[in-house]
């Protein structure tokens, strides 16, 4: 596997973990339809620190038994694909849930997103998007991402200039270039701190496969347990004993409040 793409960085800006460079690695789940939610979450970590997750990475992937990589949470959860080998034996693949979630500890990375109530969003995407284009919830899982991004990395201290790299989606990656453009353009306190934008394969960059493992887990725990009544995955108290994560969801009283204020914007009543 190659090495992280941070290491660019890394040479030419020799800094510490409060580098004024910095990247989030995003990555989405419950893309489907049958979803009863889309989830975007990014991890957002300096250039040094990406390099260490690279190297752990891919350290604990070779440990005995080995993982395969690239690293996928949803594969590893039901035992398909490249675990498929495992697919009777769950606390193999537990074993190895547990050893991916704990590369993490210890690190200086955030994990900060949005999640998106599918059924309550087909009800309002018409008033949200005047383009239907941008009428699936995953535009609106990507632009709130970005924004959680921005706004909670500055409340936790790290108001740097972020670049975002994606897991790479072919289907939406031109019109989300087109919505990203539009939101960098718009003031806000931000302005001066959106970096470039890049989507990139999975399996070339081991943060992209860290951010899957937390995105499956928060959409695992917001559909399984705030939306539903069973308890806290293991996977989720691990996580988040690792790392902090934090960012919105929009339910429907959310969505709602959204859809007032898109079309307070629209009337000119906002300031």
């Amino acid at each position: 596997m190659p090495n992280c793409d941070c290491e660019i960085i890394d040479d030419l800006f020799c800094f510490d973990d409060l580098a004024l460079f910095m990247k989030a690695y995003f990555d989405e789940s419950g893309k489907h339809d049958a979803a009863i939610v889309i989830s975007m979450v990014g991890i957002l970590m300096s250039a040094n620190t990406c390099k260490e997750l690279q190297r752990r990475w891919l350290r604990e992937a070779a440990r005995s038994p080995k993982i395969p990589l690239p690293f996928h949470m949803s594969d590893c959860e039901v035992g398909r694909k490249a675990f498929e080998y495992l697919s009777d034996n769950a606390t193999a693949r537990w074993d190895m849930q547990r050893r991916m979630i704990g590369v993490l500890r210890g690190l200086d990375i955030q994990a900060y997103g949005a999640a998106i109530v599918r059924e309550e969003h087909k009800r309002i995407a018409g008033p949200l998007r005047n383009d239907p284009r941008f009428r699936d919830p995953w535009f609106l899982a990507f632009e709130t991402g970005i924004v959680e991004m921005m706004a909670r990395s500055a409340q936790s201290g790290k108001a740097h200039n972020i670049s975002f790299v994606f897991d790479r989606m072919d289907q939406f990656k031109p019109r989300a270039n087109e919505l990203y453009d539009e939101l960098i353009r718009l003031p806000s306190v931000f302005s001066d701190r959106y970096g470039a934008l890049s989507f990139e394969a999975k399996d070339r960059i081991c943060a992209l496969q860290a951010a899957d493992v937390v995105v499956y887990e928060t959409y695992k725990h917001v559909a399984e347990c705030t939306l539903g009544s069973q308890p806290e995955r293991w996977q989720h108290t691990l996580l988040r004993e690792c790392i902090e994560i934090s960012g919105k969801l929009y339910d429907k009283p959310g969505l709602e409040k959204l859809a007032e204020l898109v079309a307070a914007d629209r009337a000119g009543k906002l300031g």
